[in-house]
Order: C-alpha cells, then sequence, then structure tokens
C-alpha cells in the first residue's frame, strides 16, 4: 500500500533525482497549476459523469509477467479525497467534455479530421 512516510520519502527522494532540486519547486508548480485547470474546466459535469457512469472503487491490473493480479483500491491512495471513480464510455465521456469545453468558450469544431498538428515554440499550435 502506498502512501506510508517511507513511501513519501523514496518518491521525494526518486523526483529530486530525475528532477534536480533547482527545478523541484518549478515541477511542483506546474502540476499544481495543470491540476487547478482541469478541476475549473471539470466544473458542473460531475452529474453527467455520475449519470452515465459506473462506480469503481478501484482497478485490477494483469500482467503475463507476473504471477498474480494487482489490486488497487483507490480508498488507500496517498491522498483519499476520491476513493471511487467512474467506469464511463469513451464516447459518451468525450461528449460531455466537448459540450463544457464549448459552454466555457472554447472554440469547438465538429465533423472534421485532423492531417497535422505543428507546435511552434512560444505560439498556438497550427491543427
Amino acid at each position: 500500500m502506498l502512501g506510508s512516510m517511507q513511501d513519501i520519502i523514496v518518491i521525494a527522494v526518486v523526483a529530486l533525482i530525475v528532477v534536480g532540486p533547482k527545478k523541484l519547486p518549478e515541477m511542483a508548480r506546474t502540476l499544481g497549476r495543470a491540476f487547478t485547470e482541469f478541476k475549473k474546466a471539470s466544473e458542473g459535469i460531475t452529474d453527467e459523469i455520475k449519470r452515465i457512469g459506473m462506480v469503481k472503487l478501484g482497478a485490477e491490473f494483469v500482467s503475463p509477467w507476473h504471477d498474480a493480479p494487482v489490486m488497487i483500491d483507490f480508498n488507500d491512495a496517498l491522498d483519499n479525497t476520491y476513493p471511487s471513480a467512474y467506469q464511463v464510455r469513451r464516447d459518451e465521456f468525450d461528449e460531455i467534455m466537448f459540450k463544457n469545453a464549448a459552454a466555457k468558450g472554447a472554440r469547438v469544431t465538429e465533423e472534421c479530421q485532423v492531417t497535422d498538428v505543428k507546435f511552434q515554440p512560444g505560439a498556438e499550435a497550427i491543427v
């Protein structure tokens, strides 16, 4: 089970080694901002997700390289504020997210096919 003080120390040491002490605070701030933006973007859709979904209290991972499946209980997470998730059909979830983005002012386009995306440093992507 992840969540003991020893686990947290190991994660912190690995992050420090991989990212470095100078970049770690910046990375933490970036992740925090991204999480906040995601929460803002998903406001107002919780009831719709609950309507189309099935409550999921954990996940089972099966691997041909291991003897037994591994069960993860969401309630055992470091932050168990959300002890469950919802299993949803991807097409229904995408439609809810699409309509929510449009309602919040995003420019959206339907019935088109993307053939190329060009990323430009310091500018929007060209689709």
